[in-house]
């Protein structure tokens, strides 16, 4: 049995497929790799910012 089957917390929270473009990240979002919600969600919101309208986002800064 691999290291990596054995032992899920040793994976990094998130990761880069090579495949992937070079500004996307997967992330393990199972209990056994215990995800930080807020770092998930600074992740997501971050990802907003890069693709959302300005409008948008000055809107959503104001609430």
């Amino acid at each position: 049995m691999s290291r990596r089957a054995s032992s899920p917390r040793t994976e990094p929270a998130t990761s880069r497929p090579p495949t992937w473009p070079h500004d996307w990240i997967g992330a393990n979002l199972d209990e056994a790799s215990a995800p930080d919600w807020t770092e998930i969600a600074g992740f997501l919101e971050q990802a907003w910012r890069m693709s959302a309208a300005k409008r948008a986002i000055a809107e959503h800064d104001r609430s």
